[in-house]
């Protein structure tokens, strides 16, 4: 038998019982350690530490004599004893993790694994870092350079850079920001690992890099994103991923061997996930519209949205008015129960009045406000109903104020929210569909009542918002060539189902989109009880037949997507953006097993991201041609921020040909028009009418 070179440590017990580490597993996973990684581990023994002084009992009650010998722990510290023969220990993931993680992480497993196999060869070792710790000019005007910035508070501290062949560190100085000022004016392409966070500090610092930049960019958290999204984003998870390395997060972020590391990993994990793009039909998508897009996207971070400081003021006394008042009136429709306490409600509404407690997925019982939405739908008037509206009234008013009236404002008067994660180790961002998110605030999730407090920069411009109509619903339709739905969304579709149903306009609605997002009967029931409907299981079942036989094409696309993906194991959007699901298989009875809605969601929700990110960098440009600039997007529509005296039909004409623009990848001719708004805030704006936009 061969002597053993690789250690392979399967979980995270077995990882700290191996080496002593105490990281996480997920922190260790596919990294390169060496016997000489290991530290010593403490270990409990169970041994004789004495002998008893006096007669008595144990503490299992057994009698003692005088000299028993007394048995305790014993802590010691030693090292695994591997066999000289070991160079190389490498941990997985759990196998038993990667199952409850729904297949997710499965990819982790698999390339670690297959690093396992490759370690096993005399040839193997982890890439190696040598650096330089002062800042030279690289050796080649060619090729893609990574740049990696540490930070103390808001001021860089340190710089690394890397080339591939020749990498740097040195302090954030006047000779280190020449450096990086001659790298952004070269026109070589930057690398970063979270751009956005990288930007926007050396856009305080040098002013290369600014609107007119021309260096095109890779960010290597955007390129995880897009190979996998449900994976890790986050530098040291994802360079373990595609990377033979050892782990060096551990360094700590003042010393230089870091910081020159990151720029190298960061340089080299551009390259490994270059091929995977190229590999997967990706590239064109991330070169040509995901990094363009990328410095519109901190553009919009930097200029943020202004906060009207008078009116937030005012509505923070209202909101605690209301809610004073709502108190007392709690109080006494429903005496000795806190409103702020789920348990008191639940017992006065499950235990006290006898309603079936509502559960979470999880099994949990719960009062959240769908739950209570549930009962008064059942329970239309008298004292229960008035306490239980009064409740819903309580906390909507608690929630705004304590989460939208709550508002972090810049020195600029402004928040500033995120499009992109805020650090380099961020496993959070974009969906998995493509569609962007927001945080620090999440300006997209803003009520009606917190849209009123975000105004223009200047109060002699006005806010201009354009949506898109019925985005998701337009390109299902057109994917499924379902005629009978195109010429419905002519008119008013939602009137139109709402009639065929028997139901209000707003239920119908809800329905319609419910199915869109691949609920099921009891789902659909559960969320239009959620908002007042008493709607049974049966009777949405019956709406899905009366659906299905009107629109026989979309309906039959809808069935057909889960057996596409369970086939793939992946659905790819027009635009090539794929998404994974790794545990989807059809049974042996022909059924589709997995998460089903996710699966009828996501071509429809990516190629309308797909559409989002298109349009960015055109409609960016516009917008600073005409003075304006974008200010947020939100899911499906753009907000916007103009001199009232640049707001002319020509440029709202110019705004919706820009918009309304044709995407023959998803069907002859198809475009989706878009609705405009006007107004001072973004709480009450004035729906513009066709008329008064000329192209």
């Amino acid at each position: 038998m061969d002597k053993p070179s690789t250690v392979l440590c399967v979980g995270g017990i077995s990882f700290r019982k191996i080496t002593g580490s105490t990281m996480a597993i997920e922190d260790v996973r596919g990294y390169i350690f060496s016997p000489r990684d290991c530290v010593a581990v403490a270990t409990k023994t169970r041994s004789i530490i004495g002998n008893y002084k006096s007669a008595g009992r144990d503490r299992e009650g057994n009698v003692r004599k005088v000299g028993d010998p007394k048995w305790g722990w014993i802590t010691s510290e030693q090292k695994v004893a591997l066999p000289p023969s070991v160079r190389w220990i490498i941990s997985v993931l759990d196998p038993i993790s990667v199952q409850r993680s729904g297949l997710r992480t499965i990819v982790a497993l698999k390339a670690d694994l297959a690093r396992v196999g490759k370690s096993l060869g005399d040839s193997f070792a982890p890439l190696a870092c040598s650096f330089l710790t002062f800042p030279v000019a690289l050796g080649t005007d060619e090729g893609p350079v990574a740049i990696d910035i540490e930070t103390v508070g808001e001021s860089i501290s340190r710089v690394g850079v890397s080339d591939g062949r020749c990498t740097w560190t040195a302090p954030w100085d006047w000779r280190s920001a020449a450096r990086i000022t001659e790298i952004f004016g070269s026109g070589r392409r930057i690398v970063g690992h979270n751009l956005a966070f990288d930007l926007r500090y050396l856009h305080r610092e040098i002013t290369i890099v600014g609107r007119k930049r021309a260096s095109p960019l890779f960010d290597t958290m955007v390129a995880a994103h897009l190979l996998q999204p449900d994976l890790y984003k986050g530098l040291a998870r994802s360079a373990s991923l595609y990377l033979n390395i050892a782990h060096w997060k551990w360094l700590g972020t003042d010393s230089p061997e870091y910081n020159a590391k990151d720029a190298f990993y960061t340089w080299k994990l551009a390259e490994a996930e270059e091929v995977h793009l190229q590999e997967t039909g990706q590239a064109e998508l991330f070169h040509k519209t995901l990094m363009p897009a990328l410095p519109v996207l901190i553009r919009m971070t930097e200029r943020g949205l202004r906060v009207d400081r008078p009116r937030l003021s005012q509505w923070q006394e209202e909101l605690a008015q209301k809610q004073h008042l709502l108190l007392e009136e709690w109080n006494a429709a429903v005496p000795n129960v806190n409103p702020l306490s789920p348990p008191q409600i639940a017992k006065w509404l499950y235990r006290d009045n006898g309603f079936p407690a509502a559960k979470t997925k999880y099994g949990k019982t719960t009062v959240d406000e769908g739950a209570l939405k549930a009962i008064l739908g059942r329970v239309k008037d008298g004292a229960l109903a008035h306490g239980i509206r009064t409740l819903l009234a309580f906390k909507k008013v608690a929630k705004l104020r304590s989460t939208y009236a709550k508002v972090e404002i810049g020195g600029d008067g402004c928040v500033h929210p995120n499009y992109l994660p805020a650090g380099k180790e961020s496993d959070s961002g974009a969906a998995a569909t493509g569609r962007l998110a927001s945080s620090d605030p999440n300006i997209q999730n803003q009520p009606e009542e917190a849209r009123k407090l975000f105004t223009a920069k200047i109060p002699s411009w006005s806010l201009v918002e354009v949506d898109y109509s019925q985005i998701e619903l337009r390109i299902a339709a057109t994917l499924a060539n379902d005629s009978d739905l195109l010429e419905a969304l002519k008119g008013n579709v939602h009137k139109e189902v709402s009639e065929m149903l028997g139901c209000d306009y707003h239920a119908g609605k809800t329905f319609v989109y419910s199915l869109l997002f691949g609920a099921g009967a009891r789902k659909q029931a559960r969320v239009l009880r959620t908002e007042g409907y008493n709607v049974s299981e049966a009777q949405c079942y019956k709406w899905r037949d009366q659906f299905a036989a009107r629109f026989k094409k979309l309906w039959e696309w809808r069935t057909q997507i889960p057996f596409e993906a369970a086939s793939n194991q992946y659905l790819t959007d027009v635009f090539g953006r794929r998404r994974y699901f790794y545990d989807a298989y059809i049974d042996d009875n022909g059924i589709v097993q997995g998460n089903i809605p996710q699966m009828i969601n996501t071509p429809p929700q990516s190629n309308a991201a797909g559409i989002m990110w298109n349009r960015l960098v055109p409609l960016d440009a516009f917008c600073d041609q005409h003075g304006g600039a974008i200010l947020a997007t939100v899911h499906d529509s753009f907000l916007m921020e103009f001199p009232k005296e640049a707001i002319t039909p020509c440029l709202l004409g110019g705004l919706r040909e820009i918009l309304e623009t044709e995407f023959p990848q998803i069907g002859p001719q198809f475009r989706v028009p878009v609705d405009m708004k006007i107004g001072s805030n973004w709480g009450q704006m004035e729906k513009l009418s066709p008329e008064l936009v000329r192209s």
